[in-house]
């Protein structure tokens, strides 16, 4: 998987993926479209995302489910 010209050779966590991107929280959150204490929730403990969250996440950023880490 490639995101942002970086080849994924295993998966990342949110906060990895915000990192490829070259986004602040603040700028990560609002390509997700969520607010930013939601992002920073999700950030520190993503085990408690919805799963409609991390398939918003998944579409956002072009990446399949697998390529996240929890």
């Amino acid at each position: 998987m490639v995101v942002n010209n970086f080849h994924l050779v295993e998966p990342v966590d949110l906060k990895q993926l915000r990192m490829l991107y070259g986004l602040s929280q603040s700028g990560f959150a609002n390509k997700l479209g969520v607010p930013i204490t939601t992002y920073r929730r999700w950030e520190l403990n993503p085990r408690k995302m919805k799963i409609e969250d991390i398939l918003n996440v998944c579409q956002k950023c072009e990446i399949q489910f697998m390529d996240l880490k929890f």
